[in-house]
């Protein structure tokens, strides 16, 4: 399974790499997180599409990775658990402020409430 904590380690790795240009070979890196290579590669793409590095795919598996500035702003946010944290007392904060309306419009707001407190509940199930 794909987590938050898998995806800042492998992120964190990158990042202090004291190389901002390298190349790994995609097997064998997959091994020292107990990923198969499949689940390295989309983490991989995810983060070109995030703008964290360019990566060049060789034959045989190797991959050059060449670094970019967004993967060490985002790592020092706190990376993908960081905004997870975040997007989790964001809801939290919202459930209060929604809260503090209900003696204001009580039938709204309970609807609200109770859509809100879903959220709240679910997101629980995702973030640690």
């Amino acid at each position: 399974m794909i987590t938050a904590e898998l995806k800042d380690l492998i992120l964190k790795d990158f990042v202090e790499c004291p190389d901002k240009r390298f190349r790994i070979k995609l097997k064998e890196q997959a091994k020292e997180y107990n990923i198969d290579s499949y689940t390295l590669e989309i983490i991989l793409n995810q983060f070109e599409q995030m703008g964290f590095f360019e990566q060049s795919k060789m034959l045989g598996g190797a991959i050059d990775i060449f670094m970019q500035v967004p993967a060490y702003d985002f790592y020092s946010h706190g990376g993908f658990t960081g905004q997870e944290e975040l997007l989790a007392k964001n809801i939290q904060k919202l459930l209060l402020e929604i809260e503090s309306l209900k003696p204001s419009m009580p039938e709204r707001i309970s609807t609200i409430t109770a859509i809100a407190g879903n959220i709240a509940t679910a997101l629980s199930l995702f973030v640690k």
